[in-house]
């Protein structure tokens, strides 16, 4: 758990990922795809390990056959599978106009899936920042807590500060931090995912 004490260029630790308003979640992560009840959940721990209870093996790790070749299959599967998410999100992120109920559903969706450290890993490398600093100027509020929420959750990866200054997030938090929002939680979510980012010295400078 970090602190937000001092000022932006002191030494700052990473806490945990936010989820719908604003819980933090430590351990075990769930991700939910939908709000309807009785909707699946993916679970994965520190281990690696998925909901069905299997446990990701090390590169290095013995498996035998047809087992390691199926396993690279439904490895590969599942990777397919969450790009082909992300994919649609960024295209849905520009369907309609700017109060386009569609738009909320995305970004509630990459909040919810931002919370995983590996579905997090994942949107960084397909480009979904542009996408969230895009709702960052939404003329609807949740729209703007939700983009702001995902931003605070990929602020969490390592190595992810580089990409998010690079995409911009740095001046988008900061605009709705200071000036298009007046939710307090918002506004401190937005400067935890500022002081992750200058937690790393290069994007200090």
């Amino acid at each position: 758990m970090r602190t937000a004490d001092g000022p932006l260029h002191g030494h700052f630790s990473k806490r945990s990922a936010v989820g719908a308003g604003g819980a933090v979640t430590e351990g075990a992560l769930v991700v939910k795809i939908g709000h309807a009840e009785g909707s699946e959940e993916e679970h994965e721990d520190e281990n690696g390990t998925d909901h069905a209870g299997h446990t990701a093996q090390s590169p290095g790790a013995f498996q035998s056959g047809s087992s390691h070749d199926a396993s690279s299959a439904s490895i590969a599967s599942v990777r397919a599978q969450r790009q082909g998410v992300l994919r649609a999100l960024k295209a849905l992120a520009n369907f309609g106009s700017d109060r386009d109920p569609v738009r909320l559903r995305v970004a509630v969706a990459m909040r919810e899936l931002s919370r995983a450290p590996l579905m997090a890993q994942m949107m960084l490398l397909e480009g979904t920042i542009p996408v969230l600093v895009q709702f960052c100027s939404s003329m609807t509020e949740q729209v703007r807590q939700e983009a702001i929420a995902s931003l605070f959750n990929l602020s969490l990866v390592p190595g992810s500060e580089s990409r998010l200054v690079s995409s911009g997030a740095v001046e988008a938090l900061l605009t709705v931090a200071i000036v298009r929002t007046h939710d307090e939680g918002s506004q401190a979510m937005g400067i935890e995912a500022l002081q992750n980012i200058m937690a790393d010295p290069e994007s200090r400078m």
